[in-house]
């Protein structure tokens, strides 16, 4: 029963951040697309730039916070394993 119980809440919470991230995720590329465009006839191609540092800093931000997730972890695992 308590197992029943766990998976209906799993299930819940799952819609729950489904409900409250799908408009995020909907909207978040038009509103960028938007906002970009109106920065660039506000400010000029400027904008344009710092639009773009701004999108490619985000691969840049995951690949260095994943990579040292990896390393600490694999320091963990080898040191309380291994010693």
């Amino acid at each position: 029963m308590l197992q029943l119980v766990n998976f209906f809440a799993n299930d819940c919470q799952r819609l729950f951040e489904l409900m409250y991230l799908l408009p995020m995720c909907l909207g978040g590329p038009l509103l960028v697309i938007a906002s970009t465009i109106y920065c660039i006839n506000y400010i000029g191609p400027w904008a344009l730039v710092g639009s773009l540092v701004m999108l490619l800093y985000y691969p840049y931000q995951v690949r260095t916070t994943t990579t040292h997730y990896y390393y600490y972890y694999y320091y963990y695992y080898y040191y309380y394993y291994y010693n």
